[in-house]
């Protein structure tokens, strides 16, 4: 059987670094390594959704993201039918091994991650290591497992129903303010530097968000909400540990909800949140499982949705967990 692979690298990761490395370093090494191996440049954002979606009907075996957490969300929304944008006139632009579109619907590439972004969280829970040399050492071993996906959806001001996948972590309140903030800025301190300075920018703004939340069939209640953190993958947030008990596998979100606190104790909170240590904490946080979220927000309050790192959304949504939807690439001992 060929072993067909397409990377969709996204030049302007990691602050632009990215197309730099990939000519230099990392193409060579692609090419030693796969003789049947395609790439192409994004040149906007969202094209990585579609071009892993049209990588799918073409019958690709694997689809790699080249770049940070937003890029692998990105290609995850393609490989499962949800391209969010659609382009034309684009085929000149693949280099290397080209097949042809021959419309494959029931296809579904396995999926594979090299780190070179602000936002290197996910292939943490996937145990692929940030060194070039052992990440396609690992890629070239074809060893995975099947994934739990998250999907949300929401329904918009034109009664329209959008759906976004997320193979990492999502969330609600400030992880969605911090998103905004991060992917709004110029990412000049690095990868954790811009992390935190946009965390301390909105811990210090301290909003929080009155919402009601359902958990699977139960009662919905009302609360302040902080933060809420809907996890898969165990890290975000340029290597917070937010979840160290979450598995990719299981079925099941790991839950972290934090209720409104002041500027002090959210600062405190950060240092906890990097640890994944919530021990003494217990009145403030909900520590939790569940399949299904439901957030609806309250007194017409703004309410921000974060997942992989991207903002798509605001409140009211519906997050739900697909058992293993995703053959992905890793190296878990």
């Amino acid at each position: 059987m060929q072993f067909t692979i397409f990377f969709i690298v996204n030049p302007n990761a990691n602050s632009g670094k990215t197309k730099l490395n990939w000519v230099k370093k990392t193409l060579p090494l692609i090419q030693h390594n796969f003789e049947q191996a395609a790439w192409i440049f994004t040149e906007k954002e969202k094209e990585a959704s579609f071009y892993a979606f049209y990588a799918k009907k073409c019958g690709y075996k694997t689809v790699v993201a080249v770049g940070g957490d937003g890029t692998v969300n990105e290609v995850v929304n393609g490989l499962l039918g949800n391209p969010l944008v659609f382009l034309e006139d684009f085929q000149h632009r693949i280099h290397g091994y080209l097949l042809l579109d021959n419309n494959i619907e029931n296809n579904i590439p396995t999926f594979a991650c090299l780190p070179m972004g602000t936002g290197s969280d996910f292939i943490r829970s996937l145990g692929i290591p940030i060194q070039l040399n052992k990440a396609i050492h690992i890629l070239k071993n074809n060893k995975s497992i099947y994934c739990d996906v998250g999907v949300i959806e929401n329904i918009d001001v034109t009664n329209s129903k959008n759906i976004r996948y997320f193979i990492n972590i999502g969330g609600a309140g400030a992880s969605g303010e911090v998103a905004q903030r991060v992917n709004l800025s110029h990412k000049r301190l690095g990868k954790n530097g811009t992390y935190i300075f946009a965390a301390v920018q909105t811990l210090l703004k301290n909003n929080h968000f009155p919402v009601q939340i359902t958990y699977d069939d139960e009662a919905p209640f009302e609360i302040d909400l902080r933060v809420i953190f809907i996890c898969n993958g165990r890290y975000c947030g340029g290597g917070m540990e937010v979840s160290p008990y979450s598995q990719l596998n299981n079925g099941f979100f790991q839950i972290i909800q934090v209720r409104e606190m002041n500027k002090l104790k959210s600062i405190y909170l950060t240092k906890r949140l990097y640890s994944g240590n919530f021990s003494g904490l217990e009145k403030d946080f909900i520590l939790r499982t569940a399949k299904k979220i439901k957030i609806i927000p309250l007194k017409n309050s703004l309410i921000p949705i974060e997942c992989d790192g991207e903002q798509p959304f605001f409140a009211p949504v519906i997050f739900s967990i697909q058992a293993q939807k995703l053959n992905v690439i890793a190296d878990l001992k």
